[in-house]
């Protein structure tokens, strides 16, 4: 029962962290060149199913984080920036 409680928290927590990462902007300059095709390719969002429902991701996330070491390693190889990692380690 423990395990099912950890897991639905570290679920909330994934959401939270990706809402807050695509909410938060360091530039907020608004650049009135951009064209309406480029904004809808910006907006694309893609939607990912899970056991707990489904969450739409927008395409090509400036910020990653990652939740395991082989997702560190496959991303490392491939040149992504990863802006941070969560490991929950057992005892």
């Amino acid at each position: 029962m423990k395990r099912g409680k950890t897991t639905i928290l570290l679920t909330i927590f994934t959401i939270l962290v990706l809402i807050i990462s695509g909410c938060s902007s360091k530039n907020q300059e608004v650049n009135t060149e951009t064209s309406e095709s480029q904004a809808k390719l910006e907006n694309e969002t893609i939607t990912i199913e899970h056991s707990l429902g489904e969450t739409m991701v927008k395409k090509n996330p400036k910020n990653i984080i990652v939740f395991d070491y082989a997702t560190l390693d496959t991303l490392d190889k491939m040149g992504v920036e990863i802006k941070g990692y969560f490991f929950i380690m057992d005892r």
